[in-house]
This record gives structure tokens, C-alpha cells and sequence, in this order.
């Protein structure tokens, strides 16, 4: 119809005549244009929908054969938790029952999804998409000790491994994936404490007695994050050895701020700087020299002690900041500034030390 419709424009047409045939074109063309109805479908229309019908209800079959099996596998020990009971058994009625697959319709039939729990250690997540095997299942490792790092190197690794599986029954391979990453980060966890714990045994900080003029110093340091227990007891453990008062933040990102004698604070970095971090950056210093007459004591603006908030409790450290007249240290370790002056110096003297990704 089309190359007949065109076929009918000739040279030398008016533009009435050609607005005519564009009009003409348009009723012969357009399914449904003006009351027309649409074409009947043709052979290869039908063939194509039976073909994807034949081709969803063998994968929706596949599906229900691999969940039972792996239902089967698990749930002696009662490792394997299913997410939908009744969206199982629905399933596995509509499949059953269809007697012409080239006629099944995947429409409102819900996903599968389950889970399986590794020895009360960790529990690996799945869900089957419509289009699976063709297409890779959805997983993700919950471990309920695990650091949010620790999790994103955990399930960034699997999915990739998932995806690698497109095209074929996945689950079992998947489970095997997550316990050798599970146990190669569980290693470097227990090897990191180890460390964290020697170094925090044997390489107690040293006060050194300056023979120069005192000096009061402060010091915020920026972490990626604080969440390894030892670290957290070597933070507290070594402020107060060292006489210095001030808070932590643990969590994402981890923020120290610490004020004492100023030898002190000098120690304080070196010996935070002996651990491993993924990232420590000492992003305010102030120093105050002691006027004569005055202890240090009198010249503090925190309170006597060490104070660890929780993840949540940045607010609250800058609240208190505010109050001890130390916001301007606090803007400056968040990299607020007040002019571009402070900028400039912060960026020029800012040390950074990182290492390999750690905890």
C-alpha cells in the first residue's frame, strides 16, 4: 500500500494536490487513524508471539525446577528460607497447567526470591527475574558484622560474578562465589585486628616532655572511616594516655578532634599514623602558645576526657564545637571556609597519608 500510495504522487502537483495525497498517505498507513482499525496480525506476528510465549514458559520452568532443588538441598539443615511461599506455589500452578506453551502469558506472575543462611555467619540473598536463566539473578550478601567497605567489596564482586553466569542456572555457583569471598575478607579482618591489636599492645604512645616554651594544640583529623573495634580502642586508649581531651566520630567519614599539650598532639598523629587506614588526614591544627603563668589546663576549651559519638553524631559535634568556641576548626575540617585565604593554606599544607584499603 505504501509504494502504491506513492506511486499516485506524480511531478507538477499543486499544493492542495499534495496536501490531498499526504492526507491520503496518512489514512492508509496509520492503524486506527479516523475509526480504521488495525491491520490483523500476520504470520510472523503470531509466529514471533509464539515463540516468546514457548520461550518466557521454559525459563519460568527452569526457574521452579531450580528453586525446588535448591529447596531440597538446604532445607535439611534449615539454612534455606523461602520469600514467597504462596508466589512459588502460584507459579508452579500456572506453569503445570499450561497445556500450549506457545500461548503462555508471563503477566502478574511474581518473581522468586529466597535466601540461604551460611552457618549463622552470613545469609546470601536471591531473586529471579522474570527472564532468568537468560538474564542473571539478583543477589546480595548480608553479614551482620560486616563493615559497609567490607559489604560493597563483597557484593560488587558477586554481582559481577552473577552476570558472568547469564544463560545458565546460577544459584549453586553464586553460593560457592560468596563463601571464597566471604572467607578471603574474613582473613583480612581477623589479620588487620591482629595487627591493630599488637600495635596497640606494643606501641603505646610516648610522652614527650619538651624542654621549649609550652604550647597548646589542637588537631582534627579526617578519617574515610572509623569502625574496627581495635582502632576505635586505640583512638580513646591513646588520647587519654596522651592527656588529650576531645571526641570521636566513628562511621562514615571518621572525625577525630583532640586538644592538649602540643608535644602530645604531635605524638597522637604519629602514633594514629601507624595504623592502617584507607585514608587519615590532619585537616586542622591549631597552636597556642602558653602565656607565662598559665597551665595548659586553664587554656583548654574541651572538656578534661575522651568522648566517642556514634555515626550519627555529627551534629552533635559541631554543636559542641560551637559551644567551646572551636567552630571555626570544625568548618575547616569539613572544608567550609570563610575566606578563600584559609583555602589556599589548608590545600598547601594539608598532609595526607593513605594506604591499601582498610577497615
Amino acid at each position: 500500500r505504501k509504494q502504491h500510495a506513492r506511486g499516485m504522487l506524480v511531478h507538477g502537483q499543486t499544493r492542495k494536490e499534495r496536501r490531498s495525497f499526504h492526507i491520503l498517505l496518512l489514512f492508509l498507513l496509520t492503524p486506527g487513524y479516523h475509526g480504521l482499525s488495525p491491520p490483523p496480525l500476520t504470520l510472523s506476528h503470531r509466529q514471533g508471539a509464539n515463540m516468546a510465549g514457548s520461550m518466557q514458559h521454559e525459563l519460568r520452568a527452569r526457574q521452579v525446577n531450580e528453586f525446588e532443588a535448591i529447596q531440597a538441598m538446604f532445607s535439611i539443615d534449615g539454612s534455606f528460607v523461602c520469600g514467597d511461599e504462596e508466589s512459588l506455589q502460584l507459579l508452579k500452578v500456572v506453569v503445570d497447567s499450561c497445556t500450549d506453551p506457545e500461548q503462555f502469558v508471563d503477566e502478574g506472575l511474581p518473581d522468586l526470591s529466597f535466601e540461604i543462611c551460611k552457618e549463622s555467619h552470613y545469609t546470601v540473598k536471591f531473586s529471579l527475574p522474570k527472564e532468568y536463566p537468560q538474564q542473571p539473578l539478583h543477589c546480595r550478601l548480608e553479614w551482620q558484622q560486616g563493615t559497609r567497605a567490607e559489604h560493597e567489596y563483597l557484593n560488587g564482586n558477586l554481582r559481577q560474578y552473577a552476570d558472568s553466569l547469564a544463560g545458565e542456572e546460577s544459584v549453586m555457583q553464586v553460593l560457592d562465589k560468596a563463601e571464597e569471598l566471604f572467607t578471603e575478607v574474613l582473613s583480612d579482618k581477623r589479620q588487620e585486628e591482629a595487627d591493630a591489636e599488637a600495635l596497640r599492645r606494643d606501641n603505646k604512645p610516648v610522652l614527650v616532655r619538651d624542654s621549649g616554651p609550652k604550647a597548646l594544640g589542637r588537631r582534627l583529623i579526617y578519617f574515610h572511616h572509623i569502625i574496627n573495634p581495635t582502632k576505635r580502642q586505640c583512638v580513646q586508649e591513646w588520647a587519654v594516655q596522651l592527656k588529650l581531651g576531645g571526641y570521636s566520630k566513628i562511621g562514615w567519614p571518621g572525625i577525630v578532634i583532640v586538644e592538649g599539650p602540643e608535644e602530645c598532639c604531635q605524638e597522637y598523629v604519629r602514633c594514629l599514623q601507624r595504623l592502617r587506614w584507607k585514608q587519615i588526614v590532619v585537616r586542622g591544627e591549631q597552636i597556642e602558645p602558653c602565656p607565662s603563668g598559665m597551665s595548659i589546663d586553664q587554656m583548654r576549651k574541651m572538656h578534661y576526657g575522651f568522648e566517642e559519638l556514634d555515626c550519627n553524631g555529627m551534629s552533635e559535634l559541631a554543636e559542641r564545637c560551637r559551644k567551646a568556641g572551636l567552630e571555626e576548626l570544625f568548618l575547616t575540617g569539613m572544608k567550609i571556609y570563610r575566606n578563600s585565604s584559609d583555602k589556599q593554606n589548608e590545600q598547601a599544607a594539608e598532609p595526607k597519608v593513605t594506604g591499601k584499603k582498610r577497615n
